[in-house]
């Protein structure tokens, strides 16, 4: 999948559905099929179910004038654009 921060800080499996979710130090949570390792995500493929800002302090927050969004952006150098509505990410990208 995509990360900024791959290293596992923690793992939650459920044996009854056979799913694991790993938690990233990058602040991101993906979901697996414990048998074979695939990521189970409805939005598709190996992507985060939950992902957000994740070193330090954010520096930034701004509305966008129309639309249901707002932007966000931190010390690890990403700035993201997120849905009001939906309450998720919808694109972010990394800064020099």
């Amino acid at each position: 999948g995509t990360s900024f921060s791959p290293r596992v800080r923690s793992v939650c499996w459920d044996p009854a559905e056979n799913k694991l979710l790993v938690g990233t130090r990058g602040s991101e949570l993906f979901e697996f099929n414990a048998s074979d390792g695939s990521g189970i995500n409805p939005t598709g493929g190996n992507h985060p179910l939950l992902q957000g800002h994740f070193s330090y302090e954010l520096w930034g927050l701004a509305t966008h004038p129309v639309k249901p969004e707002f932007c966000t952006v931190g010390d690890h150098m990403t700035i993201r654009v997120w849905c009001v509505e939906a309450r998720r990410l919808l694109r972010y990208r990394k800064l020099e």
